[in-house]
């Protein structure tokens, strides 16, 4: 009667633990942003993490550069970073003609001077990401962009 009884708590233990030392996985999506140049220029979208450039795309008058990622949030184009070891944390958006912007995610610290105004690549904003599905974005670079654009260093 003792064993069973030893057997029992032994066995409700081993219940206990595994219940609780289970975990639920996060639900993850593909996300997806395409960004279109709407300008009658060509640009250079240069992405980069932690000062190391990561990626360069030339995008075409008319043309467009998509980024997937799968993640459990939208993280815009911090998101980008396929490896997933370490998130894009500025893009430089540069013109034929040497003009272009600047952008910096706001966590890093630094403060975006040259950014496209009300803009921002890393967040979900209604003035920077237009949401075309569940999970898909677009980004639109403008003429005005382009004519708006900041003297960028060599």
């Amino acid at each position: 009667m003792q064993r069973l009884k030893i057997k029992h708590a032994c066995l409700a233990i081993l219940a206990i633990v595994l219940y609780t030392s289970c975990t639920t996985e996060p639900n993850s999506f593909d996300f997806s942003i395409k960004i279109i140049n709407g300008s009658n220029q060509s640009f250079v979208m240069e992405l980069y993490s932690i000062g190391d450039l990561y990626q360069s795309n030339t995008v075409k008058p008319e043309g467009s550069y998509t980024c997937t990622y799968y993640a459990e949030f939208f993280y815009g184009f911090s998101g980008c970073n396929q490896s997933n070891t370490r998130s894009i944390d500025s893009i430089i958006i540069r013109f034929e003609n040497d003009k272009g912007y600047t952008c910096i995610d706001r966590n890093s610290g630094e403060v975006n001077q040259n950014c496209i105004p009300k803009k921002s690549f890393f967040i979900e904003n209604e003035q920077t990401f237009s949401k075309i599905g569940a999970t898909d974005y677009e980004f639109l670079i403008t003429q005005e962009d382009f004519e708006n654009a900041f003297e960028l260093p060599e």
